[in-house]
């Protein structure tokens, strides 16, 4: 992984430690799920609340069986920076720990059911993952790749792509979570 690589990673580690508190666990991905669930105003025990969390609990799962490798029910930031090593080393691993999520993403922030993500989505997904939802309006041209007005599925998971394995800091995945310097 080179340092381009691990500064981005770090990023996604600092965003999904919802609590700031120098690890990941559950309640970091109970917190991004409550923000989601709250912003759609979804009720406890509606079925779209009960999926919502339980994917996240999920995701909390995955990267826990992975990456946690002291067992102690928190993941370091040098544990995450090893996980996802060995998560880019190859294709089958990036699609098997990114590529999923990164649909379950798409559908949940395909505001309007558009098939893409609209400015207003993207705000959605910033402020759901604690960044400034201001950030889209300085992202979401570079995003939208066709012009067309929304970010499409095929465009994010080129974007994603672009964000995980590019070292090329003009490549436009590489400004998803904002300027990484």
């Amino acid at each position: 992984m080179t340092e381009f690589q691990k500064k981005k990673m770090t990023k996604i580690f600092s965003i999904l430690d919802a609590d700031k508190n120098g690890s990941i666990e559950k309640n970091d991905f109970d917190i991004i799920a409550n923000r989601i669930t709250s912003m759609m105003s979804l009720d406890a025990s509606s079925n779209e609340y009960i999926m919502l969390t339980s994917r996240y609990e999920e995701r909390w799962f995955k990267i826990a069986e992975f990456a946690d490798s002291n067992n102690d029910g928190l993941v370091t930031l040098e544990e995450w920076l090893s996980y996802c090593e060995n998560m880019l080393s190859t294709e089958d691993g990036y699609e098997k720990h990114v590529a999923h999520v990164v649909n379950f993403i798409f559908d949940l922030f395909d505001s309007d059911g558009g098939g893409g993500i609209p400015k207003e989505g993207l705000k959605m997904f910033y402020q759901a993952y604690g960044l400034n939802p201001e950030l889209a309006e300085e992202t979401f041209s570079k995003l939208d790749l066709n012009g067309d007005g929304q970010i499409t599925s095929d465009e994010i998971t080129i974007l994603c792509g672009q964000y995980h394995k590019s070292n090329d800091i003009s490549e436009p995945g590489n400004h998803f979570l904002g300027i990484i310097n």
